[in-house]
């Protein structure tokens, strides 16, 4: 039975990740932590967890937490993840890794140090649909192109830090593109080169509200994401494009609700899941040495080396071999 500690457990976590832990199979539910102490009771006994903090210390000194999930703003996370490695507590940590590359290594190499585990919350290769798909691919023959679209209209409040690249890294790309390039690369490997352009469309923010990203593969290929925060609607969210065939997947959120798997004539509908209850269940066999982590470290470390690659290539106006990024 993993015990979690939850840093952050405001926004997503306590939307998401925490009803998941409360239903999942091997995981309870030790701690909370948010900065008001008042806030943290009242998500602890809302969630009936028996300890609630307003410092991320109290969770990473708390003996009876086992694994610590790491849901606070971008800045936040490498110190975390490297508090929690040096606790020896086991580590979850939201999206997007780290403000860039380097400090990604850093907190994948503390973790392997430790002798603990890593694992990033790229919800979306926890989808049963995911599964789906892999098994049309290969009735599709070679890929000639596979695109990712995540669109939502999400206007933000001035002053929030998600606004804030120095906070954040970086705008819609960091965010909602981090799960998209994530996506693309799992299902596609590895990314030969990089480019991409960012802009304003809907909103005058110091950080970006819409990006393009184009990819080609090391086994061949291209890839394409679009991601947006000024788009009210998405429709289909991915296409893959092959030499034999193509499939057309349908969802307008796909972290909640089911998929529609369009190809060849046929359609597989997929129902949702509870992938916050997948990541915990998953990573209790993981820790327990039943499976290997669907989502390594190194899968962020490599996300935000991609990352790196499209700002980049928005700024210099060039495709970037992602090879060619320095090894932080």
């Amino acid at each position: 039975m993993l015990r979690w500690g939850i840093i952050g457990a405001g926004g997503v976590a306590k939307r998401r990740t925490i009803p998941g832990i409360i239903k999942a199979k091997g995981a309870r539910l030790r701690a909370v932590m948010v900065r008001d102490i008042e806030r943290a009771e009242s998500i602890a006994r809302k969630f009936e967890a028996e300890a609630w903090y307003d410092r991320a210390e109290g969770v990473l000194e708390d003996p009876e937490v086992d694994v610590v999930h790491v849901a606070t703003p971008v800045y936040l996370h490498r110190e975390f993840v490297l508090g929690a490695a040096e606790a020896g507590k086991h580590v979850l940590c939201e999206k997007p890794m780290a403000l860039n590359s380097a400090e990604a290594e850093e907190m994948v190499e503390a973790c392997r140090r430790a002798g603990v585990v890593l694992m990033l919350a790229f919800v979306l290769r926890f989808h049963p649909g995911i599964r789906a798909l892999r098994e049309i691919l290969n009735e599709l023959g070679e890929l000639v192109l596979a695109r990712v679209q995540l669109l939502k209209y999400a206007p933000r409040r001035p002053g929030e830090w998600r606004l804030d690249p120095r906070l954040s890294g970086g705008g819609v790309l960091m965010d909602i593109g981090s799960h998209a390039l994530d996506l693309l690369s799992f299902l596609f490997g590895e990314v030969e080169e990089v480019w991409a352009q960012v802009g304003n469309r809907r909103f005058s923010w110091p950080v970006e509200d819409t990006a393009h990203v184009g990819l080609k593969f090391a086994g061949g290929g291209f890839g394409e994401a679009f991601v947006s925060f000024g788009v009210p609607g998405m429709g289909k969210f991915l296409e893959v494009y092959g030499t034999k065939g193509s499939a057309f997947v349908e969802a307008e959120s796909p972290h909640t609700q089911g998929w529609r798997i369009t190809y060849g004539g046929k359609v597989v509908e997929v129902p949702p899941a509870d992938l916050y209850r997948e990541i915990a269940e998953h990573l209790a066999r993981v820790v327990g040495g039943e499976e290997e982590p669907l989502v390594p470290g190194e899968a962020g470390w490599y996300n935000m080396k991609v990352l790196e690659g499209a700002y980049m290539s928005a700024k210099e106006g060039r495709k970037v071999p992602i090879s060619s990024l320095p090894v932080a």
